[in-house]
């Protein structure tokens, strides 16, 4: 193997190494929630009673009451990326 083909064998491998690099330091990085909540900012100026549910529940309220509400914290449970 000439050493132009070697030169060029670890560019490419130099090339493949930095894709496989860039790809995981992209994973690791934290979610980008400025689409989303572009999206549903839209989604409620069109629907303004959305959510007015979880407003009026009585833990919510007492909650919110900071007033001497007897509940120190308020715990939501749900599925990963739905709007708690």
């Amino acid at each position: 193997m000439s050493e132009i083909e070697r030169n060029e064998k670890r560019r490419v491998a130099e090339e493949e190494r930095k894709r496989q690099l860039f790809g995981v330091m992209e994973k690791l990085q934290p979610a980008n929630s400025d689409m989303d909540q572009l999206k549903n900012s839209d989604r409620w100026k069109n629907n303004p009673t959305s959510g007015r549910w979880l407003l009026n529940n009585e833990f919510v309220i007492d909650w919110a009451n900071m007033n001497g509400g007897t509940c120190d914290f308020l715990w939501l449970k749900g599925l990963p990326g739905a709007g708690k």
